[in-house]
Order: structure tokens, then C-alpha cells, then sequence
């Protein structure tokens, strides 16, 4: 590359930063807004209320297992505009869910600090034996009943009237027997 070429893709690069830098100021004070795709507020999109959905909505159940001693939770997310993923939805509550330093939004290793740090150290991915967070869906597309998700809430996109579940399983139980303690009730939204 000559000098010439080079010193012109370097003042432009500079100009590029700096329009990136102060757009915002200049763009409020003259009343213009651009959207640079910053993530959306999905908290402030959906309503959130106690208990399953009735008509529109993802139900969002969260068990701690029968060893905790703590109340299962359901509450309804209505609807947004931008699909959001399992990961979303649990996140929009007064839950605080943690990930492993793993997959730090794609694992829940503790929700409202259950089980607690010195059970879990949420460094790598809880093992069965050691007692974890399991992950369930249920749709009326895949009979209604609860199932264990294939794939992490980070990779999930519930659709309009499904239920998801996270169930704390114990060190000895099964993810093909210890269900949220909800019944799901999905439907379909029109």
C-alpha cells in the first residue's frame, strides 16, 4: 500500500470514530436519532404478571425442587415485538439467574441463589450428581406435556402460548421424571 492510499484510510478511519463518538450529542441537540442496533429494552416491552397465561403470552414456571422448601413460581410475559429467547423470558422476572462461567447466558446454574455457592461454585456446568438447573418446554406442538429442552434457553425462541420450565434436580433424580410442578396448559395464540 503507498503512503498516499495509507494516510487516506487512516484520516478516514479517524473520522469514521469520531462521527461514531459525538453523532449521539450532535444528533440530540439538532432532535435526529439514529438506531446503531443497540440491544432492545425487553423488560420494558413486556408485561408480566402471577400465574400462567390465559390468552397471550409464554408462561414462565420456575420449581426449586422439593428439597428447597421454596414456592414454585409461574408468572405470563405477554408478548413482544422481537422474538426473545428461553434465556430472555426467565431474565424479564425478579429472578436472578445466574450462568456458569462457562456459558454465562446459556446454563443456569442458580436462580435467586438456589442452591447456594457453597453447594455450587457455578465455575463449569453442574453435574447430575451434584445436583442441577434442567430446562423444560411445553407446547401444544409437542403434546402439551412437559419436556426436557434439547438445547440451552439461550438457544430457544418460545412461541405464543408455550410454558418454560426450570426444575432444580436433585442429585439422584431424573430429568425424565422430576417435572416443574405446574401443570402446562398451553395453546395456541390467535
Amino acid at each position: 500500500m503507498n503512503r498516499k492510499l495509507l494516510r487516506a484510510t487512516l484520516i478516514g478511519l479517524v473520522a469514521l470514530a469520531a462521527t461514531a463518538t459525538f453523532w449521539p450529542a450532535v444528533s440530540s441537540a439538532i432532535g435526529f436519532k439514529i438506531d446503531w442496533g443497540s440491544e432492545p429494552e425487553h423488560s420494558s416491552m413486556a408485561a408480566v404478571a402471577n400465574g400462567p397465561c390465559a390468552a397471550v403470552g409464554v408462561s414462565i414456571v420456575v420449581d426449586f425442587g422439593t428439597t428447597s422448601k421454596k414456592p414454585v413460581s409461574s408468572e405470563c410475559v405477554g408478548m413482544v415485538t422481537d422474538p426473545l429467547t428461553g434465556w430472555e423470558y426467565i431474565s424479564l422476572f425478579d429472578h436472578k439467574v445466574q450462568g456458569t462461567d462457562q456459558y454465562p447466558t446459556g446454563f443456569v446454574c442458580r436462580i435467586d441463589g438456589f442452591p447456594s455457592m457453597t453447594n455450587q461454585d457455578c465455575k463449569d456446568t453442574p453435574t447430575y450428581s451434584e445436583g442441577t438447573w434442567a430446562y423444560y418446554q411445553a407446547s401444544s406442538a409437542n403434546g402439551g406435556a412437559w419436556k426436557p429442552s434439547p438445547v440451552g434457553a439461550a438457544m430457544t425462541h418460545p412461541g405464543c402460548g408455550s410454558y418454560e420450565g426450570w426444575r432444580f434436580i436433585s442429585a439422584g433424580q431424573s430429568t425424565a421424571t422430576e417435572f416443574p410442578r405446574v401443570s402446562p396448559k398451553p395453546f395456541v395464540c390467535k
